[in-house]
């Protein structure tokens, strides 16, 4: 046993604390960028996500502006709760995942409308232990105006 400690004191090692493949985590988040609607558009989403495991659950918000000419044409809100995938692993605290769901959508296009539509989002992020960053694809099918976007999202919350 003398003879074995110093060895064991003169190799370097690393010890790593391992997160459950089923640790739970929440986080809210919010975003700004652009968007397909009218000529353009700008984007702006926030929510909530938990995610237990590789199952990650959202309710989510997003606003669109479509401008045509420089003159704001047509806008769109939608309120929807999804469900996805997401990677658990926590390499360099890369996170990504892909959602789908179902949502409310309130139009005003020359009237207002309302509408049900499928929303759909892909996320990359690099995150800390409680703040992270990242882009964010969405897009949103409904019969009357489908649109999608890019958005740089920030996220707080629990993340690892």
């Amino acid at each position: 046993m003398i003879v074995l400690l110093p060895v064991l004191v003169a190799v370097p090692c690393e010890v790593v604390a391992q997160v459950s493949p089923t640790a739970s985590r929440s986080w809210l988040f919010g975003g700004l960028g652009v968007a397909t609607l009218g000529e353009s558009g700008l984007s702006a989403v926030a929510g909530l996500s938990h995610q237990r495991g590789r199952h990650l659950f959202a309710l989510r918000a997003t606003a669109v502006l479509g401008f045509t000419d420089n003159d704001l044409q047509d806008s769109v809100v939608d309120i929807g709760l999804l469900y996805g995938r997401a990677s658990t692993g926590q390499a360099r605290g890369r996170h990504l995942s892909a959602v789908v769901g179902l949502s409310l959508i309130e139009l005003s296009l020359s009237e207002r409308q309302h509408t049900i539509g499928v929303p759909v989002a892909v996320e990359g992020s690099v995150d800390t232990p409680f703040v992270g960053i990242g882009l964010k694809g969405f897009a949103n099918l409904n019969p009357v105006l489908p649109y999608a976007g890019l958005v740089l999202v920030l996220k707080l919350g629990r993340l690892r």
